[in-house]
Formats: C-alpha cells, structure tokens, sequence
C-alpha cells in the first residue's frame, strides 16, 4: 500500500526487485520483495530485517539507503534508493575488462562506505560482489543490499547449496565463509572486494568453470592466476592489493580498512605519477649537443 508499481527490475533465486512510485514522497524506490519460500522460515528473515534496519541508520554516499522493512501478508520486503544507473558486473560485460584507474576509483568509495558500515554499526555486507556495486547515472559508486546478504551466512549456506540460490555468488566468497566459519568480520569484505578487482581488471570470475562444491574448494586450497598474467596493463602494486585482500588466512589480509585506504591511494599515486608526461628538459638535445668544428 503507497506504491504504485511501474515494473520489474530483476529477479534472483531470494528475490524481485521492483521499479516503483511512492506516492507519498512523490518518489521512484527501488522495492526487493523475498521469494514465497522465505514466508515459512520467518526464523531466518527476522535477523536480516534487524540488520536492514540497522543499516537503514548509516548515511553514507556511497551506500545505497534502505527506506523501509518489513513483512505484509506474510511477504518480506525492502524498500530503497533507486539508482537509474547499471551494476560494475554490467558494465564488465559491456567492457570485458574495466581500467586500473576507474577501478581504483570505485574500490577507494567502496572501502569508505564499508568502513563506515564497520565503524558505525558493525556491519559486515557478506556478499561483495560486481552485481552489488552500482553505478548512477552522475558516476556516483554505490554498494548496494548492505543490511540484506545475512542470507549469505555459514549458517544457510548449506540450505542455499541444495536450493542453488548461490551459484554466481560463490565466485566471491571468502575461505571462511566457503567453510561456514562463524567467524565474520570486515576481513570477510576485503576477500570479496578483492576478487571483484580481479575481475574488474583481467575481465575473468574468479575460479570460474567449476561446480558450488568445487567453487568453494578452490577459495579455500586453489590458486589464482597472477592477474598480470591475464592482463599485463596491470601493474605490480594493484596485483599485490587483490593478492592481499584475497588471503585465504583472514589474518593475513589487511589489518581494518584504513590500511586498505591508504594501499589504494598510494597505488593510485604511483600510477599518475608514472603516467604523467615527463617535464620539458631545462637544456634541448640540440642546446647539449657538441657545437660543430
């Protein structure tokens, strides 16, 4: 009641996103109405509620806002910002590989609005992935579902393997979580935010080809090609930030999203800085040559 639907945005194996007008506000939102099944295990949608309220008070720019959550008639539904703009994961597909420098760029904003959820409110997204970054219309990065990947606990994963409500999604998904530790932090964020670099700079998923069983055996024992390898524009210090972040050892990754900060911006500033033309010489190769006998 108060929305007037206008169409159908997406629809996943959890949920369907709804283009709407809310009439009171005189607004478009963006509504994620969970799939029936979820109406019978109330168990499991209550905690995530708790948290999308939770993460309905952070105000960041970087985070797309949840507006309200709640349950009508026995479905589960979010209402949010709508952003007129396409996901990092649409935009590989139109581009095949994205430039260090846009990269960089959208991982910088990334970091500051999940460093913001941690700071703030202890918030842990889960579910890093190029389909949860958006891009508006003005290039204005935003991480979306912050509050709603709680479905993405070791917890359900099993449920979700059998149901195969994750395949995709586990091309992203930390060690830990591939072993159903219960031990979630912001560490748990750098893996997937790593892995979404590698494909944003080498244009290639993560231990993609394999089976969810096989999927998650690779996080946790396999190796990825050095994204140099696959993609030689890029450069040693943004290998060894994905390197970093995608630590199979969550204590083997940065410290908290300071330090990650800092490793972008200083990579950032290597990189202009080598890019950047030389400055004219003071003297001319002509000016030093030897004069003429």
């Amino acid at each position: 009641p108060g929305f007037q639907i206008l169409d159908q945005l997406g629809e996943g194996p959890l949920s369907t996103v709804w283009k709407a007008h809310q009439i009171s506000l005189n607004r478009i939102v963006a509504i994620k109405v969970l799939k029936q099944k979820f109406a019978i295990k109330p168990n499991e949608v209550h905690p995530v509620l708790k948290e999308a309220r939770a993460a309905a008070a952070l105000k960041h720019p970087n985070i797309i806002p949840i507006y309200d959550a709640g349950e009508l008639d026995g479905a589960f539904y979010f209402v949010m910002e709508y952003i007129a703009g396409s996901t990092v994961a649409g935009l590989i597909a139109k581009k095949g590989t994205i430039s260090q420098k846009s990269t960089l760029n959208a991982a910088l904003l990334v970091v500051e609005a999940l460093d913001h959820a941690w700071k703030t409110a202890a918030l842990v997204h889960r579910g890093i992935t190029p389909d949860n970054i958006m891009l508006d219309r003005d290039g204005t990065v935003k991480v979306a579902d912050l509050g709603l990947a709680k479905l993405a606990d070791p917890s359900n994963l099993a449920t979700r393997l059998k149901e195969g409500t994750v395949q995709g999604k586990l091309n992203y998904i930390s060690p830990e979580q591939a072993k159903c530790s219960i031990r979630i932090d912001a560490r748990t964020d750098m893996y997937g935010l790593g892995a979404t670099l590698y494909h944003m700079v080498t244009g290639k998923m993560p231990f993609a080809g394999y089976d969810p069983k096989e999927t998650l055996n690779q996080h946790l024992t396999g190796f990825l090609k050095n994204p140099r390898d696959v993609t030689p524009a890029v450069t040693p210090g943004m290998a060894q930030l994905i390197s970093r972040l995608m630590m199979k050892d969550y204590k083997a990754r940065y410290a908290d999203w300071g330090e990650v900060l800092a490793e972008i911006r200083k990579i950032s500033a290597r990189k202009a800085k080598i890019a950047k033309p030389p400055e004219p010489s003071r003297y001319s190769l002509r000016a030093r040559a030897r004069p003429r006998m």
